[in-house]
């Protein structure tokens, strides 16, 4: 009687030990996919933020590159003001009227 109730602990304590052999290799099993699950969802986040920071370098791109034509065609203008003015101030004074290129695309902006 001691012997199988020997036996009958020892076979309880290997199930058990078996069992939880089984729920240690479950729980494993759960966190290396919970692991890959969250490096899939960083790497999603990494690409999401190259995507987003490629659009708003592209749109800031876009931005200056206007910005720089705009100044440069103000500039032109500009230029174009100041040689009208330089030559009206010039024939007023020697009395002859401006016959220019320049004249007339400044009398249209004006």
């Amino acid at each position: 009687m001691k012997e199988q109730l020997k036996y009958q602990q020892n076979t309880t304590v290997v199930e058990l030990e078996c069992q939880l052999a089984d729920t240690t290799q479950q729980l494993l099993l759960e966190v290396t996919a919970l692991r890959a699950k969250l490096a899939e969802v960083d790497g999603d986040k990494l690409n999401s933020e190259k995507i987003a920071r490629a659009h708003l370098i592209d749109e800031y791109d876009k931005l200056v590159r206007g910005l720089f034509t705009a100044v440069f065609q103000l500039n032109h203008r500009f230029d174009e003001f100041r040689y009208f003015c330089h030559v009206d101030a010039h024939c007023c004074h020697a009395g002859t009227a401006l016959k220019h290129p320049v004249q007339t695309r400044l009398s249209r902006h004006l």
